[in-house]
């Protein structure tokens, strides 16, 4: 699986999220840029993480380390992306 697909799948996910959760509308405008901050920029907060988590998990098939359950690799878009990605190999 390329990185562009990991892109658009995970920015998928993460605007069901959103949506789901906060009842936003225009959630599909929503513009995932690969610096986003997904506490600050999106409002997800610690429950809505763990939806993101048990939605990557099972639409990547794959199951975070304990280990890399941490903000550095959550908080921000493009480490979730590549820690993704680095999973997928």
């Amino acid at each position: 699986m390329t990185t562009n697909d990991v892109d658009v799948r995970l920015q998928h996910l993460i605007r069901e999220v959103i949506r789901i959760n906060q009842n936003k509308d225009m959630v599909s405008e929503l513009v995932v840029e690969q610096q986003c901050d997904l506490l600050d920029d999106f409002g997800l907060d610690s429950l809505l993480m763990v939806q993101l988590i048990v939605e990557i998990e099972s639409e990547f098939d794959l199951e975070f380390d304990l280990a890399d359950l941490n903000m550095d690799v959550l908080r921000k878009y493009h480490n979730l992306r590549d820690y993704i990605v680095s999973r997928q190999g």
